[in-house]
């Protein structure tokens, strides 16, 4: 069996990249180690359960490639609700890592747990290796019903590439092409092109699209094609200004960073003139007033049939 790698940029998390390049794991070897809840996630073949321990909270770490936000937001509070009316159903998957445990997939279950100041929280332990845990880690992320665009960018873009090897070398180093993986994903070709696309933008500009300063649209279609600098421009002004960039504003960055004119000072006047048309408009409606409209069809049996609604 011989190693193959997948063709296009790694999107792997840092210290991943040998991931790419190592042989397929024996399946039947990695089914006899797992619980069934490796079936649940990745479907795989089935497995008889692993038992629910109780671990102490302060034993229990992050997954060392944990690449999500756990975010107190209004969900955080419906499931800090939750857990203290009705306990943690779920249990967490966690590793051994020593003397303690590594917590591959219920980060939000464990900081709701931490805020509620429990003890001890129900896990199942199981002996994943770190392409398994990333595996797990995506398939648990996918689930939820609320995910930013970052998040789902990096589960899908990291479940993406592990398939493409995995599946590439069964087929003797042939490969699978992106069609058949995103099916087999549940997902169509363009959102994982997309996924890939944004996640290989970093973080920083994932963090203005979660924000919502730039459209997860604009930021594949315009940002992706800006060099380096005029990102870190984009940012920057973001920062200081939590700026909210309108496709017409980003064409326009884009075209003098193309021409190597772009600066931080140029950048401040595109989006001043920019934000100032789009206050103009504003009062202009304003001034205008809301004019009244009535649907065709509350009039229509005032006139005879073979009259039309213009």
């Amino acid at each position: 069996m011989i190693a193959v790698k997948v063709v296009g940029f790694n999107i792997l998390p840092d210290g991943f990249t040998s991931l790419l390049d190592t042989p397929v794991f024996d399946e039947d070897f990695l089914l006899s180690k797992k619980p069934k809840v490796y079936e649940d996630l990745c479907g795989s073949g089935p497995q008889s359960a692993s038992g629910t321990v109780s671990i102490p909270l302060k034993r229990l770490h992050d997954f060392k490639h944990h690449a999500f936000k756990v975010i107190n937001d209004r969900a955080m509070d419906a499931l800090v609700a939750s857990v203290k009316e009705n306990g943690i159903i779920t249990p967490l998957i966690v590793r051994r890592d020593g003397n303690d445990y590594e917590v591959i997939s219920g980060h939000r279950r464990k900081e709701a747990a931490a805020i509620l100041k429990l003890e001890t929280v129900p896990c199942t332990i199981a002996d994943y290796d770190d392409e398994e845990a990333l595996l797990i880690m995506c398939n648990s992320n996918l689930q939820r019903e609320h995910l930013l665009p970052s998040e789902r960018a990096k589960s899908i873009s990291i479940k993406y590439d592990i398939l493409m090897k995995r599946k590439g070398l069964e087929r003797d180093g042939s490969g699978r092409t992106r069609n058949t993986v995103a099916k087999e994903m549940g997902v169509s070709p363009s959102l994982i092109d997309r996924c890939r696309f944004l996640y290989g933008l970093g973080d920083r500009i994932m963090e203005v699209v979660d924000l919502g300063n730039i459209r997860e649209t604009l930021a594949v279609n315009k940002v992706r094609f800006m060099n380096a600098t005029a990102r870190d421009l984009l940012f920057s002004r973001i920062r200081r200004h939590n700026t909210v960039f309108t496709e017409r504003c980003l064409d326009e960055v884009l075209a003098y960073d193309k021409r190597g004119e772009l600066t931080q000072d140029l950048l401040d006047r595109i989006v001043e003139r920019h934000e100032k048309k789009k206050e103009a408009a504003k009062e202009r409606r304003k001034e205008q007033g809301t004019i009244p409209t009535i649907p065709g069809a509350a009039i229509a049996r005032y006139f005879p049939k073979t009259y039309t609604v213009a």
